[in-house]
């Protein structure tokens, strides 16, 4: 997602009365977010109303789309579009969460669209010079008022205009005529002779002119005071006009706590109370609750915040016409009857304000949360309408009792304040407190125990219809179970959490697949510690009974009699196993067992890096019933101390096979390190066994018995082991090794045989060996290799040696008497 371009606006287009579709060219991303403005003629806009007066296509493009109008745009008539961003911020990103790239470009997205609204905004405002000083706008803006109320007062000055500029042209001539005046007088008193022309000078008539023939010719004194007077009187007409009219502008009293507001038919300022201004603007009114919001008149009133209604219920609320609401609100609406979301009012709903809905909170739909009341109903409740709205549900601080499961549908989700703050209790002994039925759902940041002592149900059952589920920072108290993944659910992660005080002796902590179909896939437990008291333990931490793809990993099981069980039975298997970096720890008799039974299967499993220490009998017990099998099982890099063995494995008729052990510490055990009874394909590999870590030596490093086919036994350390490697009780076969073990000598010498009917064929033990073969008589004997000769016995003095690995063999040809031969076993 990207906003590529950054076009604002699209139109005006002009009507023709027949076009009813038309262009818009920028990036939206929801169909409420642009506006449709109709002007007529007159220039008069109005901003036309989704659904009712246009549709919109093509949301989310880059490039835009279209509105398509209910009815024609008549000619002589404009339409133009502009972004309608909203001003709220509704992502919210959860503390050590995931990273989701397009949540996070979706968000900037928005703002860009909202910038870009705000430039559009901007074009069409007045603007003053950058070099001006933004300090004087409130003067321009005072002038510029004090013009327009003075404006009829202009158009007096206006229209004398003529008269006043006739004045100024002749302002030089009506400065000088009292000059003229004074000249003429002069000329009068100096001259008796000039006494007439003097006179005339003086009071000749207006617009007479005079000539004594000495200056030149020109007008009266008296003309040229009846100009003046004239001039001067037009002008101070005008000025006097304008200052009445200016003077007829009358302001009310001062008032406190008013304001001022222009008329409506410009004749003056009237004064204007808070309550009248807000109405004016179209602001919120406050309000104690969703009772006052209700008998407020939504058309007068379009938004109203609550006050008074506690933590976590005040909201603010906006009113719109029930018939305008989108099929989604409508149908929240219809099922809102605890008035957490929507409020009616006749025609009108009040719909909380959605920056305040990101989550449902549960206590708008009446839940408490006071350890008291049972909170059942209003979280159902809360959860449904979530459901209708596609946003998750919020549950403050608070301990909300319920006595039945809560059902999670698909994309429903719950959050709390974390798991020491938002507690779910059930008050039921058997019933689950949440049921998973649907697909998306999540519980994050809570807690989930009992007031009673649990003998059946889950805490938290994922249905068979159950898909992509997450649960994260999370506690649990005292299940029963505490989860029960069902068969067909796929993809479930769980995280960061802690069990405590699963029920003691018939209790299992998690329990996987269920039935003999399809078991879950794709389970992933991360960072959940498990923990029980040694004097109080659950049957079970793990339970493993029909599913695939496995994963735990950093987890901690503590003290249950068996902290993982891998048990399937008839018609199950248990398939590719993973544990990596976790503890098994102070199992009352298991750490990790391993006992399909009937025909149940156990299949591919990695245990890699994990803690398996101080069981009651076995850290690690693989036992197969006759007819189950196990096959592929890795232990690599584990630390494996005390119990009474640290691997026990017994298998039947090759029902047990494909198991490796490698790089392990293994000491601290009282009876063997590694026991394997009838087991084929084995690698026994690089481990150190015995004194390691702290703990002390072992009784028997490895134990074998019955028959051990394709069985390697190489590269161990056994130094810390009293008896190194007994395989007293085993028969190897299929190419089996013992070789390379630090401290095994498996017998040495052996006392002399006689071959066997020529030709004799010796085959070497699992081990690598040394065959001295002697002649018993005069007669001679050959021995070969591959075919090939590479000896020849020539009396009965002389013993030829020959170097064998692990099952390799030689030919011992004779003619009279057998030869005889002795070995000595490395």
């Amino acid at each position: 997602m990207t906003v590529p371009s950054a076009t604002n606006r699209s139109g005006p287009y002009n009507g023709n009365g027949v076009t009813t579709v038309f262009d818009y060219e920028f990036k939206i991303t929801n169909e409420n977010y642009i506006k449709v403005i109709k002007a007529d003629a007159a220039g008069v806009e109005t901003v036309l109303t989704i659904d009712a007066d246009y549709v919109v296509s093509d949301v989310g493009n880059p490039a835009g789309g279209q509105v398509a109008l209910t009815v024609p745009l008549p000619t002589g008539q404009t339409l133009t579009m502009i972004p309608n961003v909203p001003f709220t911020q509704e992502i919210d990103l959860e503390n050590q969460g995931a990273y989701y790239a397009e949540t996070v470009e979706a968000g900037l997205d928005l703002a860009t669209m909202r910038d870009q609204q705000l430039q559009e905004q901007i074009s069409r405002a007045v603007t003053i010079p950058a070099s001006e000083d933004p300090a004087q706008l409130d003067g321009l803006i005072g002038d510029i008022l004090r013009l327009a109320d003075s404006a009829d007062n202009l158009d007096i000055v206006a229209n004398n205009i003529a008269d006043v500029n006739e004045a100024a042209d002749n302002m030089a001539a009506i400065i000088a005529a009292p000059a003229q005046a004074a000249a003429a007088a002069a000329s009068a008193t100096a001259a008796d002779t000039s006494e007439d022309f003097a006179r005339k000078w003086a009071t000749e008539a207006e617009d007479v002119a005079v000539n004594d023939g000495v200056n030149p010719a020109g007008f009266s004194a008296f003309h040229w005071m009846r100009k003046a007077l004239g001039y001067a009187t037009s002008a101070s007409a005008s000025a006097i006009a304008a200052a009445a009219s200016a003077a007829s502008i009358a302001l009310p009293a001062i008032v406190a706590s008013t304001f001022l507001q222009a008329k409506a038919d410009a004749s003056g300022y009237e004064t204007k109370t808070p309550t009248e201004v807000r109405n004016a603007l179209a602001a919120a009114v406050f309000v104690a609750n969703r009772a006052a919001v209700k008998a407020l008149d939504p058309t007068k009133d379009r938004a109203a915040t609550t006050y008074g209604e506690g933590l976590g219920l005040n909201g603010t609320w906006v009113s719109y016409l029930t018939s305008s609401l989108s099929a989604v609100d409508q149908a929240a609406a219809a099922i809102d009857t605890t008035e957490a979301i929507y409020l009616t009012s006749g025609s009108y709903t009040w719909v909380r304000h959605r920056v305040q809905i990101g989550k449902i909170n549960v206590k708008w739909c009446g839940a408490k949360g006071d350890n008291l009341t049972n909170d059942t109903a209003p979280i159902v409740a809360a959860l449904a309408l979530a459901g209708q709205l596609g946003a998750p549900v919020y549950a403050p601080a608070g301990t909300y009792r319920v006595n039945a499961a809560v059902a999670l549908a698909s994309g429903a989700s719950v959050y709390g304040d974390g798991p020491t703050l938002t507690i779910f209790r059930t008050t039921s002994a058997t019933a689950n407190v949440f049921t998973i039925n649907g697909i998306s759902c999540g519980l994050y940041d809570l807690r989930i125990d009992a007031s009673v002592v649990r003998s059946a149900g889950w805490y938290v059952d994922i249905a068979g219809a159950g898909a992509n589920f997450r649960m994260n920072n999370f506690t649990m108290g005292a299940p029963f179970e505490a989860f029960r993944i069902a068969d067909v659910v796929g993809d479930v992660l769980v995280s960061n959490g802690r069990i405590d005080d699963t029920v003691a002796t018939t209790g299992r902590t998690i329990r996987v697949g269920t039935g003999t179909g399809t078991g879950p896939v794709v389970i992933v437990f991360s960072n959940v510690n498990c923990i029980a008291s040694t004097g109080a333990r659950p049957l079970a931490h793990v339970s493993l009974f029909n599913c695939g793809d496995i994963s735990l990993i950093g987890c901690q099981f503590i003290a249950a009699t068996y902290n993982m069980e891998v048990a399937p039975a008839a018609g199950q298997g248990v398939y590719s196993i993973k544990s990596t970096n976790s503890y098994y720890d102070q199992a009352g008799t298991t750490n990790v067992r391993i006992v399909p039974t009937s025909t149940g299967v156990v299949k591919r499993g990695v245990f890699v890096n994990n803690w398996i220490s101080s069981a009651g009998t076995h850290n690690v017990d693989i036992e197969p019933a006759s007819t189950a099998t196990v096959d592929g099982l890795t232990f690599s890099c584990n630390e494996v101390f005390g119990g009474t063995y640290g691997y026990y494995m017994t298998g039947i008729s090759g029902n047990l096979t494909g198991i490796n052990i490698s790089n392990e510490m293994i000491a601290g055990s009282s009876s063997a390190g590694i026991a394997m009874d009838t087991v084929t394909k084995a690698q026994i590999t690089n481990n150190v066994i015995g004194n390691v870590g702290g703990f002390g030596g072992v009784a028997t490093g490895i134990s074998t018995f019955g028959a051990m086919s394709k069985v390697e036994i190489v590269n161990n350390n056994l130094d810390g082991a009293t008896t190194k490697i007994n395989i007293a009780g085993a028969t190897f076969s299929g190419g089996s090794r013992i070789e390379g073990n630090l401290g095994y000598n498996p017998v040495g010498a052996v006392a002399a045989a006689a071959a066997g009917a020529s030709p004799f064929t010796y085959t070497a033990g699992p081990s690598p060996e040394t065959v001295y073969f002697k002649q018993t008589a005069t007669n001679t004997a050959t021995i070969t290799q591959g075919g090939q000769q590479i000896a020849t016995l020539a009396n009965a003095s002389t013993y030829y040696p020959v170097d064998l690995g692990p099952n390799e063999s030689v030919v011992v040809t004779w003619a009279t008497t057998a030869p005889t031969y002795t070995r000595m076993i490395h």
